[in-house]
């Protein structure tokens, strides 16, 4: 994590009166800035400053509790409110504040908040949507890493220099991730490549994951998790910690499973020779029906360049988020072909033919 989320706790929770929209009622604001006006002082944020891990610990703890007291004063509002549509546009209200504030607290935090906010962002069948599309922030929001730490795990993978492998070497990350970041390159040959590359110090911290022993939930099998300082391994203590909490207090909200999910797949997504072999295996899926349409990056390995758990070369394609609509429309993409081919190579992964819905 970057060292500046560790040093500094986060902002006194801030009035939240800004996020109303013109659907909401002025009561509604005013509710919303009473109840947490008198959260927490900024005297008492302060405390924390150059207290790392202590301090880190007790933001996750804090942003929660602001959280939770927020839906739980949102929840004694609720039931004075008879209208629907207020009713409604209060939760709006609610989900809207609190998906902004959560998500800016993640931010700061970076390391594994950002990797389990991009995750809850794909479960629109349980996160309310205000804060679906919220977190969907996190995908691209990520800061640049330096690149002296991208040259040393570069050079110290593949055993030699970047200018000895690389005809030309982009410095700058085409995008950057919570595990990893991308960047392109052109080999000795002239071949345009793309470079997947884990973050320095990655993998240096291993921490044993497990829920209680009274959960009713199947506990989290132990594995290892690397995480690049020990601020992390708390990171991971810390969120099934609070999912813990969260089911002992409200049975009805139990994120436990999903977190056993998350954890499970995170650690396998730290070893990108794993990777490449399931890429290898999704490429030769897609080409035995031609008619999806679909292309699938190819692994580039040389005589010097071969997939490493932190290096991953791929053939460098060029295109768009089938999510960005204007970019989109600005190719003159048929966006009903597209969500078929997407689709159809769905089926294809999943089922090993098409055509089956």
């Amino acid at each position: 994590a970057h060292h500046n989320s560790v040093l500094h706790p986060p902002s006194p929770p801030r009035r939240v009166h800004r996020v109303m929209g013109a659907s909401s009622s002025s009561r509604e604001a005013q509710w919303l800035q009473s109840s947490t006006a008198d959260c927490c002082s900024a005297a008492s944020w302060s405390l924390f400053r150059g207290v790392s891990l202590f301090g880190r610990r007790m933001r996750v703890y804090m942003a929660a509790y602001w959280v939770r007291t927020t839906y739980q004063a949102a929840e004694t509002r609720a039931l004075e409110i008879e209208d629907p549509v207020q009713q409604a546009e209060h939760w709006d209200a609610v989900h809207a504040e609190m998906a902004h504030y959560t998500c800016e607290q993640v931010l700061e935090l970076e390391g594994l908040w950002v990797k389990l906010g991009q995750f809850m962002s794909t479960r629109a069948d349980v996160v309310p949507d205000a804060w679906v599309q919220e977190l969907k922030k996190l995908q691209d929001a990520m800061p640049p890493r330096p690149f002296t730490d991208t040259r040393y795990t570069v050079e110290t993978e593949l055993n030699g220099r970047i200018e000895d492998l690389f005809m030309a070497f982009d410095d700058e990350a085409v995008a950057t991730a919570s595990i990893a970041s991308v960047h392109r390159a052109k080999l000795n040959d002239g071949r345009e490549v793309a470079l997947k590359i884990q973050h320095r110090g990655i993998d240096s911290i291993i921490a044993q994951v497990s829920f209680g022993q009274h959960s009713s939930v199947r506990p989290v099998a132990t594995h290892d998790f690397h995480w690049p300082s020990n601020a992390m391994a708390q990171d991971l203590d810390n969120i099934v910690y609070l999912a813990e909490s969260m089911y002992e207090q409200e049975p009805k909200f139990d994120f436990r499973g999903i977190l056993r999910e998350w954890c499970n797949e995170t650690q396998k997504e730290l070893d990108f020779v794993h990777e490449a072999q399931n890429t290898e295996a999704v490429r030769a899926n897609m080409q035995a029906d031609k008619s999806i349409g679909v292309d699938v990056p190819r692994v580039i390995a040389t005589n010097q360049i071969v997939p490493t758990r932190r290096v991953l070369m791929l053939e460098f394609i060029d295109g768009v988020k089938p999510t960005d609509l204007e970019a989109l429309h600005q190719l003159g993409v048929d966006n009903a072909a597209a969500l078929d081919s997407i689709s159809a190579a769905f089926a294809q992964q999943v089922n090993g033919v098409r055509g089956w819905w």
